[in-house]
């Protein structure tokens, strides 16, 4: 069923190893500042980026053995990415490897599309649908 990379599942390779790139980055940028926070500020910190590493590792991985699954989990990585909110007292967003943001600022809420990860999800259906019926 996936015998052979076609262009876009060779763009969420590609694009997928540089998330894992900038993953790995952040990660040694926390490591490096370890001392500086207290042990259960760190695991806060450390947790959800070995998560965001060890799923980044996982469909970087899958896809390019050619599996299906990795294009669900893509979708579900970037899904995640999507959509960033900042109010006036903290901020929310999720960001692996490059983004291509565009924000829009309501009084004082600042909403962020990530067009990066809409093309990454809009690039995996089609090439997961293509791939089921091919």
């Amino acid at each position: 069923m996936f015998e052979f990379h076609i262009k876009r599942t060779k763009f969420l390779l590609v694009l997928q190893g540089i998330a894992l790139i900038g993953v790995s980055l952040i990660s040694f940028a926390v490591l490096s500042q370890m001392s500086q926070f207290p042990f259960s500020d760190l695991l806060l910190v450390l947790l959800p980026i070995l998560l965001i590493v060890s799923l980044n590792i996982a469909s970087f991985y899958g896809l390019f053995k050619k599996q299906l699954w990795s294009l669900k989990l893509i979708m579900g990585l970037y899904f995640v990415q999507l959509i960033g909110i900042e109010p006036p007292d903290f901020s929310f967003a999720l960001s692996t490897g490059v983004k291509l943001p565009i924000s829009v600022t309501f009084n004082e809420l600042t909403v962020t599309l990530n067009i990066l990860a809409a093309l990454v999800l809009w690039v995996s259906y089609s090439s997961l649908k293509s791939l089921k019926q091919g």
